[in-house]
């Protein structure tokens, strides 16, 4: 009885052992490297060698394995591997709209010849960065979120707006927050009115609020009018802004006061 006792007794331990070493195994294998630099170095970096890559006639980002680059979060890493056997890549040189391939790092249908990047806002653990091409027919673009891990910074995440795989949006920035302007601090130009809001249960992110003849404002009340000479907002006041987001800020189409 006491030997059966025994070699049960030392199988389990055997079987714990195996399974801590699988485990200890698996997370040395997703351990997240980061990166030093500046987080707009960082994203312009990976998208200059995709972009690169995606416009080669002999290879491609997957051939070069891009999508595996440690700087990419582990959840990334997997979706663009998923996307390289779902889509493929779009044709260079191709038109937008030509087909219904989309680039999940570049978001378009056609291989960009150039691309830009502006920073749309930022906090001490993540920032958020507008990638968009620089040719006028592709109106495609990339919000590439970065986080903050240890001393340095990696990629987290890349969403596609607008027409992410075919679906339309009418907006592709749609936040509530509260407006500033002369008492922003920083490098934030201050001609401008800002909107510092909340995303993803973080505070501090800051977006540049464009306004036109076509913006329209609405009161407490839900009475619209014509923005005009935007003397009816103030400092600390709180708007929902619907717009869309381009290189040089939101080019507000709604913004309605909240309180």
């Amino acid at each position: 009885m006491k030997r059966k006792s025994s070699i049960i007794i030392g199988s389990v331990a055997l079987i714990l052992i195996i399974v801590v070493t699988v485990m200890l195994l698996a997370n040395k294998g997703f351990k997240q490297e980061v990166s030093q630099n500046d987080p707009t170095d960082i994203v312009a970096d990976f998208y200059s060698a995709w972009l690169d890559a995606a416009r080669s006639e002999t290879s491609s980002p997957y051939a070069m394995e891009l999508d595996k680059n440690p700087l990419l979060s582990k959840e990334l890493r997997k979706h663009l591997s998923t996307q390289a056997k779902n889509s493929g890549t779009p044709e260079v040189g191709g038109e937008e709209g030509e087909g219904d391939i989309v680039d999940p790092v570049l978001c378009q249908t056609a291989v960009p010849t150039k691309i830009s990047t502006r920073t749309v806002y930022e906090n001490e653990e993540s920032v958020q960065i507008l990638v968009t091409a620089k040719d006028k027919e592709l109106s495609g673009q990339s919000t590439v979120t970065l986080k903050r891990y240890n001393d340095g910074w990696y990629i987290d995440q890349i969403e596609c707006s607008p027409g992410e795989f075919g679906v339309d949006r009418e907006f592709t920035f749609e936040r509530e927050g509260a407006l500033l302007k002369d008492s922003l601090k920083g490098d934030f130009n201050t001609d401008f009115w800002h909107l510092v809001f909340e995303e993803r249960g973080q505070k501090g992110y800051v977006a540049l609020l464009l306004f036109s003849e076509a913006s329209v404002c609405a009161d407490k009340k839900g009475k619209e009018s014509p923005c005009g000479d935007l003397s009816q907002l103030k400092e600390t006041m709180h708007l929902f802004v619907q717009g869309q987001m381009t290189e040089s800020g939101v080019e507000v189409q709604k913004a309605k006061i909240v309180k």
